[in-house]
């Protein structure tokens, strides 16, 4: 099976200042910028960004719709923008070729329209998981 076609976008919701404040604990994430509103400020942000690994981890939701019981190799994702607590995400996608046996899928998050991080993903070419 090879990616054809660009995939419909997949609305992630947005991440709520309880669900930051949840994930800060737990992830043991100290970096004040992400929970001191005056570090923020500080820092030239509007508020308190969402840290990568979060935004990157809601990504998961729309590549398991896009390629459901397909393997994904490497996921490469790079920020333009932070991403505010409540803000709209959107994730979408489109292929971007192949290379080394993979399908390669070009993927952008966007965070109230803007575009907040791009990034790439491989696709085992032809692979589905049991």
């Amino acid at each position: 099976m090879t990616v054809a076609g660009e995939m419909a976008p997949v609305a992630l919701g947005s991440i709520s200042r309880d669900a930051l404040s949840g994930y800060l604990a737990i992830s043991g994430d100290g970096n004040p910028v992400h929970f001191d509103p005056a570090v923020a400020a500080i820092a030239g942000l509007a508020d308190t960004p969402v840290p990568g690994l979060l935004a990157m981890a809601l990504m998961e939701r729309a590549v398991r719709h896009w390629f459901a019981g397909r393997e994904v190799g490497e996921f490469q994702l790079s920020f333009a923008a932070p991403i505010l607590p409540d803000a709209a995400l959107v994730a979408d996608a489109r292929p971007a070729g192949t290379s080394g046996g993979n399908d390669l899928v070009r993927v952008r998050l966007l965070c109230d329209g803007k575009i907040a991080a791009i990034g790439v993903l491989s696709i085992a070419t032809g692979t589905e998981r049991a």
